[in-house]
């Protein structure tokens, strides 16, 4: 199941989830991607809009582990990768309680911005994950970090904009990342870690970006170990 990112539509990830589908010989049906589109995105900037959007990915959970019997695969681009891992607690919002972690196999988190101080500023983060407890089920993350650009402060355009983005995650610029999130926030403690020299964060940009062919080839051998060291 794909989690798109922040202020994405479901049909951005229609060519990531056709090849995920070819390497697997299923079905795209086979594979679900959540929808959210940009209102559900753009709600998040209070406490509240979480409740929509947490329960939006709960029901597709619950669909597709009610058609299929199985725990389910959730991979995540950028804010939806966080989504997956914050899953894997038990999450209280407003008095409504989520508990989807029984139906999570593993997560993957493509770019994720798992620790970054422009998350917990602007969405509240930090104070969503406070009303968590884990879950206890040692469920596992992949964080797959794109290793494209290296940020300079007196670079080239694309390196002083990849400065100050990841700055604005970490603190620090001077770093590697995909362009937009920093390596330091994608590889943190109890995620496991995967680089990808050459992958940027969007696909607007940069043809090779986490959901192209040729990085979605990089990455999923180590989902398959992941999933097969999980059963």
């Amino acid at each position: 199941m794909i989690i798109g990112g922040m202020m994405s539509w479901p049909h951005h990830y229609e060519r990531m989830r056709q090849t995920l589908a070819e390497l697997n010989g299923v079905s795209e049906t086979e594979i679900p991607i959540v929808p959210l589109h940009p209102t559900d995105w753009g709600k998040l900037f209070r406490l509240e809009g979480w409740n929509r959007t947490l329960a939006k990915v709960e029901q597709s959970l619950d669909e597709h582990t009610a058609r299929t019997g199985k725990p389910v695969l959730l991979i995540g681009h950028s804010l939806g990768g966080v989504i997956g891992k914050l899953l894997t607690d038990y999450i209280e919002i407003n008095s409504q309680r989520y508990s989807a972690a029984e139906a999570i196999a593993a997560v993957v988190g493509l770019g994720s911005p798992f620790r970054s101080r422009r998350v917990d500023r602007t969405l509240k983060f930090s104070e969503l994950t406070s009303h968590s407890e884990p879950s206890g089920l040692g469920i596992r993350c992949l964080g797959v970090a794109g290793n494209a650009i290296h940020g300079k402060l007196k670079g080239s355009f694309s390196e002083r904009w990849a400065y100050q983005a990841y700055k604005w995650h970490i603190g620090r610029g001077d770093c590697q990342g995909d362009q937009l999130i920093p390596e330091p926030a994608v590889l943190i403690d109890g995620v496991e870690p995967l680089q990808l020299e050459g992958v940027y964060h969007e696909r607007f940009v940069h043809v090779n970006w986490y959901g192209s062919p040729e990085a979605v080839h990089k990455w999923w051998p180590r989902v398959v170990e992941l999933l097969n060291n999980h059963s």
